[in-house]
This record gives C-alpha cells, structure tokens and sequence, in this order.
C-alpha cells in the first residue's frame, strides 16, 4: 500500500525528490514497487539480518560522527533483491545525576 502512494505522489511531483518514511515502508512488495525511487527510511528490526547486524557490528567499526555522542557504520546488504546501503547510528547518552549510560542503537537504508 504505501509503495504504491509513494509511487504515484513520485509521478506526481515531476521532480527528481527522497522519499522519507517510517518503517511501514520497508516491505519486500513495496521495496520491489519503488525500485526506481530514491527513499530513506528506518529498517524494523522485525528482519533478523538487521537485528543480527545491530548485535554483531564491531565498535571498531563504528566511527564518530560530526555529532558528538554518536557514532555509525556503513553495511550494504541486499532485501528484497535490491542492494541497499544500512547505516546504523549508536548513540550513547549519559544521565548527568546518575552517570549511567546506555546504547540506542538504529538500523536506516540510506
């Protein structure tokens, strides 16, 4: 469903634009209806390949951003049979009064 009114809102504009969504976007048949859109949008950890890459990135791989406190990493993975770029975004916040920190990790195909 919602490929198809990103598709069609896409020929209505008659310009070259991103589509950016949730992760409601982010179905097989969808993916497959847009494969000739540019999109963004968040990858559901509900896929195990995101979930399985969330836990097993090295740190090593992540590098800082220009955004302190967060760090990323670049993955091309292939859903679908559309190769895509995932980038997962760690950001590490720390709690002032109680000096505890804590990971909030997110997987996006950029």
């Amino acid at each position: 469903m919602w490929g198809k009114i990103a598709v069609e809102y896409h020929k209505q504009l008659e310009v070259n634009s991103l589509i950016v969504a949730d992760c409601a976007l982010y179905t097989e048949s969808n993916l497959k209806m847009m494969s000739d859109l540019q999109w963004l949008c968040r990858v559901p950890l509900s896929i195990k390949t995101a979930k399985s890459l969330i836990s097993t990135i090295p740190e090593s791989e992540l590098i800082d951003s220009a955004i302190p406190g967060y760090k990323l990493a670049s993955k091309t993975e292939n859903y679908a049979g559309i190769e895509q770029r995932w980038r997962e975004e760690n950001q590490t916040c720390v709690n002032s009064h109680t000096k505890l920190s804590k990971q909030n990790q997110k997987l996006c195909k950029i």
